[in-house]
């Protein structure tokens, strides 16, 4: 492989990172995305600390620090994207810690400059050994396996680099530390370097449209004023739901609610006190619900409540529940229930059971619920008062 210049590869890894930086920095700043800045930050961090190395020959009491501290950085920064992607929480010892090593080990009298690097190259090694780590315990998961695999194999081929770097300096007398003199272990090195450079940036922009692609997902199920489910996501869940009904004989039951005169709020205190109304009506109604609950806004002042494994004496407990919460408010509600049953075609009926239940309820006096039980005429009241 003796065809390879070394200093040759060397002015190409801060050519690739940099380019890279550049346009990742370009398309992140450009749309001010968490976490995937950083990224760009780390590249530009690894371009200063390359640029530092190549100014060697200056000052290299003063130049080996400070490139090992920008390096340091870097992984940091990169480590610090991934928890912020995964949603991991994020300390000042995540940004800080390896750089701070990197001083200390500076500190250590009479060692060589080999020694420093190795100790150096141990501590990139075990950052991004951590990267890896957690990436395996995150429970995110990305829509394509393929990135989190590519960043396993940059992740893990970059840490060996380091790690047999470090023990290459400690075991080998009169090895250099400088990269740019030719020896295999240089090479290498480099060689794997320039590979996980450009596939670990490639896999940050494959994260990058995976985040689109979650946020598009959310805009299109979560209503954007209330935060709750919309109506399409209501839809999908019920037939989840009524598929598991089937398999395992559980009840499932629906309660449609009303905000009653949601119409004088609007007209009396304007709009902006009708958004509040809703969101603290959506709130209150997400404090009262179960986990296993779907709770979706149904449409303008409308929501609709998903009960899985629950008749609907459940449904009329939980909108006691919610009248209670409600008391000190001026918020009343009025509200249809029905139980689903294997005799119903679709959801669309059991729906359209519990709509005519919460028409009912509104025809009464409103601040009411009335219950609609499957195939039968008959109601059942509790009143909100």
């Amino acid at each position: 492989m003796s065809f390879i210049d070394v200093p040759t590869l060397f002015f190409c890894n801060i050519l690739a990172q940099s380019l890279l930086s550049i346009t990742l920095g370009l398309i992140y700043f450009a749309r001010h995305t968490k976490g995937l800045t950083e990224w760009s930050l780390a590249g530009v961090a690894q371009v200063m600390g390359w640029l530092v190395m190549f100014g060697l020959n200056s000052t290299p009491a003063l130049n080996w620090p400070v490139a090992m501290v920008c390096f340091a950085i870097s992984f940091a920064l990169m480590r610090i994207n991934f928890l912020q992607f995964f949603k991991h929480p994020i300390t000042w010892a995540d940004y800080w810690a390896a750089s701070l090593v990197i001083c200390v080990i500076f500190l250590i009298p009479n060692l060589a400059d080999a020694q420093y690097i190795a100790l150096c190259t141990w501590v990139f090694g075990t950052q991004v050994a951590l990267l890896v780590l957690d990436l395996f315990r995150s429970k995110r998961q990305l829509r394509s396996q393929r990135t989190r695999w590519v960043i396993v194999f940059c992740g893990s081929a970059m840490a060996a680099a380091f790690y047999i770097r470090g023990i290459a300096l400690f075991s080998i007398a009169g090895l250099s530390p400088d990269l740019r003199e030719s020896n295999p272990y240089s090479l290498g090195f480099l060689l794997t370097s320039f590979v996980a450079i450009v596939m670990s940036n490639m896999a940050s922009l494959m994260m990058y449209e995976d985040r689109i692609w979650d946020e598009s997902q959310r805009l299109a199920f979560i209503d954007p004023l209330t935060e709750l489910k919309n109506r399409r996501a209501l839809m999908d869940a019920a037939e989840r739901e009524i598929a598991s009904a089937l398999r395992s004989g559980h009840s499932l039951t629906v309660m449609i609610l009303d905000i009653d005169h949601f119409k004088k709020i609007n007209d009396q205190l304007g709009h902006h006190a009708g958004d509040q109304a809703l969101q603290l009506f959506a709130h209150t109604l997400m404090h009262v619900a179960r986990q296993t609950d779907t709770v979706a806004r149904y449409g303008g002042e409308e929501f609709c409540i998903l009960l899985s494994n629950c008749q609907a004496e459940s449904a009329l407990q939980l909108a006691s529940r919610l009248r209670d919460q409600l008391a000190e408010t001026s918020l009343r509600f009025s509200a249809g229930v029905s139980e689903w049953t294997a005799g119903d075609k679709n959801i669309e009926t059991v729906l359209a059971r519990a709509d005519a239940a919460l028409y009912e309820a509104k025809k009464q006096g409103r601040n009411r619920v009335i219950s609609y039980p499957a195939n039968t005429d008959l109601t059942t009241q509790l009143p909100l008062t």
